[in-house]
């Protein structure tokens, strides 16, 4: 995985030593993000997709999205 300040898509899910993991509100059969920590960051994947893409962010990245998502930055209305 490549430490990157813009997300980088690599094949993470080949890995198996990834420890990858959902939310405990995730229901079975819902549409969720599974999490990983990775080497150099923290990858995330689509869980009814675990073939597909993989993005992977620095962990100071993951940690400013989890603030913006906590202070409403990126609510639906």
């Amino acid at each position: 995985m490549r430490s990157v300040e813009e997300p980088a898509r690599s094949p993470e899910h080949l890995r198996p030593d990834l420890a990858w993991r959902t939310s405990s509100r995730c229901m079975e059969g819902n549409d969720c993000v599974e999490l990983a920590r990775a080497p150099q960051g923290i990858a995330f994947r689509d869980s009814t997709d675990t073939l597909g893409p993989v993005i992977a962010v620095l962990p100071r990245r993951w940690q400013a999205l989890l603030t913006e998502i906590k202070q409403g930055a990126h609510d639906l209305h």
